[in-house]
């Protein structure tokens, strides 16, 4: 089982996606996103499963499991 990686230890590449934990103070929420370059040259986490302004305080984050095998 993978563990949740601290922000602190280190960030995922960026454009791969991963789940998140944000800790935004009223609400925490677990996400899938990416981090990708921001428009003032940093960067920002992306997704599209809650409003990008949402993902503001992620505190920890782990690689997305393998998708499962399908068959015909």
């Amino acid at each position: 089982m993978t563990e949740w990686i601290s922000v602190k230890d280190r960030l995922p590449d960026f454009y791969d996606g991963v789940l998140v934990y944000d800790n935004c103070g009223y609400e925490n929420t677990v996400s899938i996103a990416c981090r990708r370059k921001g428009s003032n040259g940093g960067w920002i986490w992306d997704s599209q499963m809650v409003y990008p302004e949402d993902v503001v305080n992620v505190t920890h984050w782990m690689p997305l499991p393998k998708p499962p095998e399908v068959t015909p």
